[in-house]
């Protein structure tokens, strides 16, 4: 199943197994989607959209979604499900809003918000951590950590010239790479496998 967000707001689901590959469109949200993830585990996606709007759809019923979340003041560009709490999500907020919100994807209820001081562009939530990568651009063009369970600051890292708008994970999630226009690619071995005795 692939799911892609428009500029027009619109949210298309397709599964590539069927051969009318087109399973249904939605209308997602008033401006355009800035962000799409997929719950690791539950039948569940968020989109995140220039309207400064997160909402949790089910893709076994898509006629409106579960929940709207809407306590960011700037386009949302980030998000990551928690792999602790499949009821957790964490977004992150663009130049005007420049926060990370942890909230409750069954009830809107806000967890923890932190002031990141930039535009958050990219969120990767580490499972054997639990701790959380995030990306920035405006003002600080940084890459940052945050604890898992309560967003308390890891660690952060000032090398990127430009808007970190670009992260990958590795298969193994243990590397990533991130990227700047203008700017260079940085690999990162930032969450490495520990021993297992």
């Amino acid at each position: 199943v692939i799911i892609s967000g428009g500029r027009d707001g619109q949210v298309g689901i397709v599964d590539v197994r069927e051969e009318d590959p087109l399973v249904e469109v939605i209308e997602g949200h008033s401006e355009e989607i800035c962000a799409i993830k997929i719950h690791p585990e539950k039948s569940l996606f968020a989109t995140c959209g220039n309207d400064c709007v997160v909402k949790i759809w089910d893709q076994r019923n898509l006629s409106e979604p579960l929940i709207t979340y809407a306590e960011h003041e700037a386009a949302i560009r980030a998000a990551a499900f928690s792999p602790m709490s499949g009821d957790i999500i964490a977004t992150g907020g663009g130049t005007a809003d420049k926060k990370i919100k942890m909230w409750n994807i069954n009830t809107g209820e806000t967890i923890k918000t932190i002031d990141t001081g930039s535009q958050v562009c990219n969120l990767f939530w580490s499972p054997e951590y639990n701790e959380i990568l995030s990306t920035h651009g405006f003002s600080q063009n940084h890459l940052a950590i945050w604890k898992g369970t309560d967003l308390t600051p890891v660690a952060s890292f000032h090398t990127h010239k430009q808007r970190v708008l670009y992260m990958g994970v590795s298969p193994d999630l243990t590397t990533i790479a991130t990227a700047a226009p203008g700017d260079t690619m940085q690999i990162w071995k930032m969450f490495p496998q520990r021993n297992v005795s």
